[in-house]
């Protein structure tokens, strides 16, 4: 029914948000973290037991796996996002590779960017983990001259049905989210699939900067 599917969509744009907060808060913790190390190497350096102070740090450093998921663009939402499904990715054998150009500010939604990111990220790791051999999502997020360009490519089962029109379109649960938040904007998107690889790709144009979301 009509309602079945707005509470769907609802718990999925949910989850989404509960990636960004889980993310902040490991942000939080990680700087609340740093601050009591500080004190704590301080404290050994003042003593001079510099051994002992390397072999702090040494043990800081078996334990940044956060700091590898971690990024930093100035987009909150996207931060968030690419975090959280970063470390979901890795957490289940996956290769998360990105290549990430974008200004701070993008003349999306919060709840957009949610949605897309959040929904393309989820096919992606959702149809990698099936995949035979290499596992793998790769994220292209690049601005330039008012235009998003987007590709995020995933390994996947080997299936010959993939390759029809219909299971392309329909191309994980979230499909259709996604192409109605892109509907927002002047964009053109689409899902290809070949050599045991998806890639959606989409581009958004006539994102002026100095207009507000």
């Amino acid at each position: 029914s009509k309602n079945q599917l707005s509470e769907l969509k609802l718990k999925e744009q949910v989850k989404h948000y509960n990636d960004i907060m889980m993310t902040q808060g490991q942000v939080k913790k990680v700087k609340h973290d740093l601050k009591n190390h500080l004190f704590a190497i301080r404290s050994i350096v003042e003593r001079k037991e510099y051994e002992e102070c390397m072999e702090y740090i040494d043990s800081l450093l078996k334990d940044v796996n956060l700091s590898n998921a971690y990024f930093d663009t100035g987009n909150v939402v996207l931060d968030a996002i690419l975090g959280a499904k970063k470390t979901e990715a890795e957490r289940l054998g996956i290769t998360f590779t990105s290549n990430i150009r974008i200004p701070s500010k993008l003349p999306l939604s919060q709840e957009d960017e949610c949605v897309i990111f959040g929904n393309a990220l989820d096919n992606a790791i959702e149809a990698a983990v099936k995949a035979e051999g290499e596992k793998y999502v790769n994220v292209s997020l690049v601005y330039d001259k008012e235009t998003l360009m987007c590709k995020i490519s995933n390994s996947a089962k080997d299936n010959s049905s993939a390759t029809t029109k219909g299971d392309i379109k329909n191309h994980g649960l979230g499909r259709e989210n996604i192409n109605k938040a892109l509907e927002k904007y002047n964009s053109v998107s689409r899902v290809t699939y070949e050599n045991n690889e998806y890639t959606l790709f989409f581009i958004i144009m006539g994102l002026d900067l100095s207009e507000k979301a």
